[in-house]
């Protein structure tokens, strides 16, 4: 992401990202961001209704995604493979 801010118009890199933006845009943001963010061990998963995580399926497809780019380019060091069970959703701050 930064190439393509910093470096000017890559469309190579631009459709490499592409499905990696759509997907953390399926549901209204936050969720996508803070569910990638928790996959990725840099966010606690926790989130405040009426946003909760993205469900399992979506979840895999995001992992199988960020397998794709190369964890190297996330701001993570490693990929959680994160249960329902794993997320705590608050119902107030």
């Amino acid at each position: 992401m930064s190439q393509l801010i910093n470096d000017g118009p890559n469309p190579e890199l631009r459709d490499r990202l592409l499905p990696m933006m759509s997907w953390l845009f399926t549901e209204p943001n936050p969720i996508g961001l803070n569910t990638m963010l928790a996959m990725l061990d840099c966010a606690e998963p926790v989130f405040r209704l009426p946003y909760i995580q993205y469900d399992e399926e979506l979840r895999a497809q995001g992992a199988a995604l960020i397998r794709g780019i190369g964890l190297e380019h996330t701001p993570g060091s490693k990929l959680l493979d994160l249960r329902n069970s794993d997320f705590t959703t608050l119902s107030e701050w």
